[in-house]
């Protein structure tokens, strides 16, 4: 249920969130008007990571309860999270469904835009290229955040990957918002 109104580009905050079930990443980026529009800067990023003695449901618990107190304490506008894929490998795409339907689960009856895109779409808003690799993905996020004191440190696939689904997003689909909202 979405309870959130359109926000004001001064209450933007988007949360990219990469579902996994050893390791989820999150991000949460702002416009960031010193540089013009357009521009965002890292607010924070990292992995969550349940302990490996906790039980698959459990992990579950632990991805859901996350998200939970990160939307309830950063209060994000819109949380945007990578969409289901077919893998070649059922019980893996299984369990990140699973995963997915927790991380999902915790943005219901919270005030946050709720969006989902799959991973082509991520790379061609970051690279021009929806087949790009992770490195690729990377490299250009890390020229992009240079400045930025939360990228400093070597940071995993998980947290720029939710990264990169932030920003695509922010590129991407507030011009969509915006007019969807008008027409409603």
């Amino acid at each position: 249920m979405n309870l959130a109104p359109p926000p004001s580009s001064s209450a933007l905050k988007i949360m990219g969130v990469d579902p996994g079930s050893r390791a989820t990443g999150y991000a949460l980026i702002q416009p960031n008007s010193e540089f013009g529009h357009n521009s965002y800067q890292i607010h924070s990023m990292g992995v969550w990571r349940p302990s490996a003695k906790l039980s698959y449901h459990q992990r579950l618990e632990f991805m859901h309860q996350q998200l939970s107190t990160m939307i309830s304490t950063e209060l994000p506008s819109h949380v945007v999270i990578e969409s289901a894929y077919v893998g070649r490998h059922p019980q893996s795409v299984i369990k990140l469904s699973e995963v997915r339907g927790a991380l999902l689960a915790a943005t219901f009856n919270q005030s946050v835009i709720l969006k989902q895109m799959s991973a082509p779409e991520v790379k061609k808003a970051i690279t021009g290229r929806g087949s790009a690799t992770k490195q690729t993905v990377a490299l250009i996020l890390i020229g992009l955040f240079s400045n930025s004191p939360v990228f400093k440190h070597r940071q995993s696939w998980d947290a720029t990957d939710a990264l990169a689904l932030a920003l695509a997003y922010a590129r991407t689909k507030p011009i969509e918002d915006s007019i969807n909202a008008q027409s409603t």
